[in-house]
Order: structure tokens, then sequence, then C-alpha cells
């Protein structure tokens, strides 16, 4: 295992970010672990959510 220049050791966790159009970040999402990591459907799904009721589509 790669150890920083402290003597702590290095780990790779997952995280997910999902960006509006305009790069802000409408969901973030850390996991050290396979459950909760943000997958295509679901990530899919909050776009459609997003889209349909933004206050551009209610107008």
């Amino acid at each position: 295992m790669p150890l920083l220049n402290s003597g702590d050791p290095v780990y790779l966790q997952s995280t997910g970010f999902v960006l509006d159009p305009a790069g802000k970040v409408v969901v973030s999402v850390y996991s050290s672990g396979a459950i909760g990591r943000l997958v295509p459907d679901d990530v899919a799904g909050l776009v459609r959510y997003v889209r349909d009721h933004s206050p551009a589509a209610t107008a």
C-alpha cells in the first residue's frame, strides 16, 4: 500500500458529482463501499427529475 510522506496510508474512495449545465454541483456523494455510490440509473432519474421540476419547466 502506498504511503504519504507522513507515513499515513493512502486510500482511494469513490466520490461522485452531478453538475447542472452551468457547472453548479447538484449532488455529491462519497462512499467508502459499494453501497451508496452513484449508479447510472439513479443519475438519469435525478436528471429527469431536476429537468421536469425546474422553474423553467413549470412556467
